[in-house]
């Protein structure tokens, strides 16, 4: 996905991808991570987001509630080092990317 977006935006964007995935490979998730407290407040307390963001965020509540997820906790993103350089490697790259088992050593 291009484009610029706010960091709750972006943030969203990647807890639902990240909920997708987690579904379609059968994970059982019982909580989440965000470095965006509006986006973690949001989850907790089922409030929504105005404009363009608040249909993925209607998404996220949707698949949190569906995977029994019951909390949403904030971090810090200097204390996330790896969810940063996965991002980073997601900006730079074109292609879709998974790995099963191993990842590349430059994540960490």
């Amino acid at each position: 996905m291009e484009g610029t977006f706010s960091v709750e935006s972006a943030e969203l964007f990647a807890l639902r991808e990240g909920l997708v995935l987690a579904n379609q490979l059968g994970f059982k998730v019982s909580w989440v991570e965000v470095d965006a407290i509006n986006v973690a407040a949001g989850v907790n307390l089922f409030k929504s987001l105005d404009g363009i963001a608040g249909f993925v965020f209607d998404d996220v509540q949707v698949l949190c509630k569906e995977a029994g997820i019951s909390k949403c906790h904030v971090i810090s993103r200097k204390g996330n080092g790896l969810a940063h350089n996965l991002a980073s490697l997601a900006v730079s790259s074109r292609r879709k990317q998974l790995w099963q088992g191993n990842c590349p050593v430059s994540l960490f």
